[in-house]
This record gives structure tokens, C-alpha cells and sequence, in this order.
């Protein structure tokens, strides 16, 4: 009975931490809308459709050279394909993560601060059967991961990236913690507008180029290294990345070690993991 009563106080005390987070996310957007219609006014017959949608995309806020932005996913997930007496193998939980983020950018360097506000909803309490099933789907696993606990507050991003390191405008040093994905360094250049339009060749290599594209995002990046971003928590990487980028290649070098995080609440802490990674990526022509 004991244990009961301060699991529900913990529960009180986070729903209501949420709360407030919930409601500065609300405020924060509203802003950002105002911001937008203020200094948005489309003229319909002067724009190109190219146009209209680049200029009715969202807009973040500016406070100075200071850059204030934020993202907020909702996601329900059901699971009801376990059949067990054993353990509540059919529920359904939602889940929101809000990310507020501090970026300012500057041809020496730049800097980012970015906050991680996970909300577990509605978690099964029994969806863990005793082995060899164990736990029943993803709120199991987050459970198992967090027990009582359902939000939580982190440091997701912190790192400084400095540009032009020793006069090479092509490299650049980024430090502290930041997300990283292997197998994204490149991305297949997109041909659009006229030149697609009037030449056959560049349709073809455009059209090769979108498949080579959704094939890095669907099933190359995250294949090895990734912020496992499909959960709702995810995990960072505190370290050194360097980068040179040129028109030919792509050097990327990285050591880190990996954060919490992934199902667990509490992703602050870092892991006894180290990951090293050195990638030399060259972007190829084709020839007609």
C-alpha cells in the first residue's frame, strides 16, 4: 500500500512538471505563428509555386542573432498480438516529446543548446510475463526502463562547431553533445526546375538520384550508429566529430561515448560504450 501511494505521488509530480512544459510548448508556438503571419505577406500573383511553399514554411523565432525553435511529436501505439494469461498483453499508450532548442551561427562558428521533454501516457502496468516471454512490446519495454516514472527533462544537444579550422574552409570540429548518423554524410544532389525540364539526361540522373536518396534514409543511415529517434526518449553522443566536406568527398571522423537513453527516461548519464568511427565517402559521376 505504502509503495502504491508514492508511486502516484511521483506520478502527480511529474504529470504536473509535464503540465508546465506542455503549456510554455503552447505559448512558444503561438509566438512563432504571430512572428510568422507579421512578417509573411504573400503576394498570390507575383509568386511561383516554388515560392509559396518555401515562404509558407514555418518560420523560427529570432531574438537577436539568437535562433529559438522547437518540435513537438504525438504518437499512440497499440499492441494486441500477444497472447499470454500471464501478463496485459493488448493495450494502447500515447507518447509526446517536445525538443526546445537555443542555436546561434556565425562564419567562424556555431553553437547549439537544445532540451528534450519526453511524456509517457497511459503505460501498461502488467505488460511484462514472467520468461520466456518477457516484455510485451514497446510499453513493456519502457516499463521495464522506467517503472512509476513517465516524464522526464534532458540535455539533448550541447556542442560548440568550429569552421574554417587552419584556413580549410571545408572542415569543420564540432564539441560536446550532439546527435550523429552513419551512412547521411552525403546526400545525392537533386536536379530540379529547368534544367530537368529541357534535358533527358538530367531527368534520368535526377530520377536516380531520388531513388539513391530514399534508399540512404530508409535502409543505410542509423544501420549501425543512429539517436535511435524512432522511441521516444532517444539517445545523444558526447565527443569530437570532424568533418570535411568537398564537392568530390566526404571525410568524417568521430569518437564518442553514447548516452542513456533509447527507452529510459533518465537520459543524461552516459554509458560505459565508446564508439570510434573514421568514414571516407566519394560521390561518384555517371557517364552517358
Amino acid at each position: 500500500m505504502g509503495n502504491e501511494i508514492r508511486r502516484m505521488k511521483l506520478s502527480a509530480r511529474a504529470i504536473k512538471a509535464s503540465a508546465w512544459v506542455w503549456l510554455t510548448a503552447v505559448v512558444l508556438s503561438s509566438a512563432a505563428m504571430s512572428a510568422n503571419a507579421q512578417t509573411q505577406q504573400p503576394d498570390p500573383s507575383s509568386r511561383s509555386l516554388t515560392q509559396s511553399k518555401s515562404t509558407s514554411s514555418y518560420q523560427p523565432i529570432r531574438l537577436g542573432g539568437v535562433t529559438l525553435s522547437g518540435n513537438l511529436r504525438v504518437r499512440i501505439e497499440s499492441w494486441d498480438w500477444f497472447d499470454t494469461p500471464a501478463a496485459d498483453g493488448n493495450y494502447t499508450f500515447g507518447a509526446a516529446q517536445l525538443r526546445l532548442s537555443l542555436s546561434k551561427q556565425n562564419d567562424e562558428f556555431d553553437w547549439q543548446v537544445e532540451g528534450e521533454f519526453p511524456w509517457l501516457i497511459g503505460l501498461p502496468r502488467h505488460a511484462i510475463a514472467p520468461a520466456p516471454q518477457g516484455q510485451l512490446g514497446f510499453g513493456g519495454s519502457y516499463l521495464a526502463a522506467n517503472g512509476a516514472q513517465d516524464a522526464s527533462a534532458t540535455l539533448k544537444q550541447a556542442f560548440v562547431r568550429f569552421k574554417g579550422l587552419g584556413g580549410d574552409k571545408a572542415g569543420s570540429l564540432r564539441v560536446g553533445r550532439f546527435e550523429f548518423v552513419d551512412g547521411a554524410e552525403i546526400a545525392p544532389k537533386l536536379i530540379t526546375g529547368d534544367t530537368a525540364a529541357r534535358d533527358t539526361a538530367a531527368r534520368d540522373t535526377a530520377a536516380m538520384n531520388d531513388t539513391l536518396a530514399t534508399l540512404k534514409r530508409d535502409s543505410i543511415a542509423h544501420r549501425l550508429i543512429g539517436p535511435f529517434g524512432f522511441t521516444h526518449i532517444g539517445r545523444s553522443f558526447d565527443g569530437v566529430q570532424y568533418v570535411r566536406n568537398t564537392k568530390d568527398f566526404n571525410l568524417t571522423v568521430m569518437g564518442a561515448r553514447v548516452t542513456e537513453g533509447a527507452f529510459q527516461l533518465n537520459a543524461n548519464k552516459e554509458m560505459n560504450v565508446d564508439v570510434y568511427l573514421f568514414m571516407r565517402a566519394v560521390e561518384l559521376e555517371r557517364s552517358n
